[in-house]
């Protein structure tokens, strides 16, 4: 039989690697594309199943190259409510509200992220990983995935199991920065040429999300939960069951997590393929509608994924994406948060918002085609695309979007970036300066800081700047008088948007 065949693969996977060349790349899917119902060999892993974890990569991972998809997609957590949630159901449900849509996510194990032994496992099993953690927790993160990458190196004698690891960290330059942390924390696991040897063997891939997600909160949960556990003990016992009023604060009291444990286990017992909860759909997440992910074009196993658009150069798609969705959110956040407004969807219902959305995301626009003029369509597209989400996001707290916001005024970082090339171009620059003015004095009335502290900060990052010595004078003297006289009550907030400050620097 062998010597008559005209092909021999000594495994299916040699077989379907050839076969795979000669597979079209399928489109971008829609939002209300089904999932493919058969399932490859592959398991991958979601290191942070947090908003983008969760919310987002779970949903790429699910459609992978439109085929087939993974048989297992494992993720991790430090939340034990969500955790058990997930493994209780089996599946749960991402929510897009604008489209009254809900879609499910299945094949899903969850573990529990201070697990060491899991962690490791989730490695060595994984062909991808996608790294979604957030840069505060990076530090203590870099530990773990550093266990995981040589327990996995131990585990295979023959190093030729390359993984793929995504790289979720919305920050410029965010793949360097793991990488080096990655390598440090090898480096005191094992010797310095096997830690480089570890990190040479894999794909690091450096990604751009924009799409924005937001969690359930613990309380949210629960009581959905509780609903859940009514609706099962009714369809049970066939009784009704009285409802508890419960607020929205986001931890539970010791009785509610207590509680929370026994609907799980109690539903976790019962569930059975056909049983009435294979049908119960658990929402985790709020998430806009933007399909693309753009990825770093580094391994082959992304060649077909169909939700990503693979990009040689990132970078100039991470600054995109740091100014003009990051940077424009967060004064838009602001500025809504001075106003009062709990959300960004509903701050857009006040035109004083809406109108400062509009013209700060049309300035940093402007900045981009003078710094990128090659990506001209990414600008225009992920521009509305912005404006869409904003929208709808009615369940994205501002203090969530504007949190931090002395870091995210650093002078190579959302804001003040823009500020230095529309200064660096002679370019309008009057509402990106408003923008930062109100993140000095959301920082001040957060609390993040004294006000000669916040005025030492501003000072320094004009510094950073490279201006000239009198325009760095005049910004000075200007932004941080505006500051004082907000923070003092002697300048309002009405009044300072409505200055012509373009005209005051000319």
């Amino acid at each position: 039989m062998l010597a008559q065949a005209q092909y021999y693969y000594e495994t299916v996977e040699d077989f379907l690697t050839e076969l795979n060349q000669f597979v079209p790349v399928l489109d971008m899917p829609e939002l209300e594309t089904a999932f493919p119902q058969t399932l490859n060999q592959l398991t991958v892993g979601i290191h942070g199943f947090g908003a983008i974890g969760g919310g987002y990569l779970a949903q790429v991972l699910s459609h992978w190259d439109g085929y087939t998809r993974p048989r297992k997609i494992i993720a991790s957590t430090r939340n034990p409510l969500y955790q058990s949630s997930v493994n209780a159901f089996g599946t749960y449900c991402i929510r897009y509200g604008q489209n009254s849509f809900d879609q499910r996510i299945e094949n899903m194990s969850v573990i529990d992220a201070h697990d060491l032994q899991q962690m490791q496992n989730m490695y060595i099993e994984s062909s991808l990983v996608a790294i979604c953690v957030p840069e505060e927790a990076l530090v203590s993160e870099a530990e773990v995935i550093a266990q995981g990458l040589y327990a996995r190196y131990l585990a295979y004698e023959q190093q030729d199991q390359p993984l793929t690891v995504l790289i979720i960290l919305n920050k410029i330059g965010a793949k360097q920065q793991v990488m080096q942390q990655i390598l440090n924390r090898l480096q005191r696991i094992t010797d310095e040429q096997t830690a480089q040897n570890i990190m040479d063997q894999h794909y690091f891939c450096d990604t751009v999300v924009n799409r924005m997600v937001s969690k359930l909160s613990d309380q949210k949960l629960y009581r959905q939960l509780r609903i859940k556990y009514n609706m099962f003990k009714q369809y049970q016992l066939d009784e009704d069951l009285s409802t508890v009023d419960l607020d929205d604060s986001t931890a539970l009291n010791s009785e509610q997590e207590h509680q929370a444990g026994l609907y799980i286990e109690d539903l976790r017992r019962n569930f059975q393929p056909s049983h009435i909860l294979q049908s119960m759909d658990l929402i985790l997440f709020n998430a806009e509608t933007d399909m693309p992910i753009y990825v770093e074009n580094n391994s082959p196993l992304l060649a077909k994924m169909r939700q990503m658009i693979l990009v040689d150069d990132i970078a100039n798609i991470q600054l995109i994406k740091n100014r003009l969705w990051n940077g424009v959110h967060a004064m838009m956040a602001w500025y809504a948060s001075l106003r009062g407004h709990p959300t960004i969807g509903i701050a857009m219902s006040d035109q004083a918002v809406r109108k400062f959305m509009h013209q700060s995301l049309a300035q940093v626009k402007h900045s981009l085609c003078y710094q990128i003029p090659k990506h001209a369509s990414d600008l225009e597209r992920l521009a509305q695309s912005f404006s869409e989400s904003c929208a709808h996001a009615y369940q994205d707290p501002c203090a969530r979007v504007g949190r931090e916001p002395l870091r995210k005024l650093e002078h190579n970082e959302r804001v003040m970036g823009s500020l230095a090339t529309l200064l660096k171009y002679s370019l309008p620059f009057d509402v990106v300066l408003k923008g930062a003015v109100l993140g000095y004095v959301y920082a001040l009335e957060q609390g993040e800081c004294e006000q000669q502290e916040l005025l030492m900060h501003l000072q320094i990052q004009l510094r950073h700047m490279a201006l000239e010595p009198q325009l760095y004078e005049m910004l000075y003297d200007e932004m941080s008088q505006f500051i004082n006289q907000i923070i003092a009550g002697k300048l309002s907030l009405q009044k300072f948007m409505q200055l012509n400050l373009q005209q005051a620097f000319s």
